[in-house]
């Protein structure tokens, strides 16, 4: 009996971090997007225009947003 036990044992954590892992993978990734796009929310909430091509956020000038920028 102490053998199936076990095996049933193992199996359940198995099957617990089957499901446990992606979620708590995705909440991980979630939080790090978050912190790379955090910059030029900051900006624009401040009112001001982020500049991509410098990565910098600028008060005077307006810039436009291009489709893909390498900003972090």
């Amino acid at each position: 009996m102490t053998g199936i036990n076990k095996l049933l044992r193992n199996e359940s954590k198995i099957m617990l971090w089957v499901l446990i892992g992606p979620i708590a993978i995705g909440l991980t990734l979630v939080f790090l997007l978050s912190l790379f796009e955090n910059s030029i929310d900051e900006c624009l909430d401040a009112g001001g225009s982020f500049n991509y091509e410098s990565c910098e956020c600028d008060f005077k000038k307006s810039h436009t947003a291009p489709i893909q920028h390498h900003c972090k």
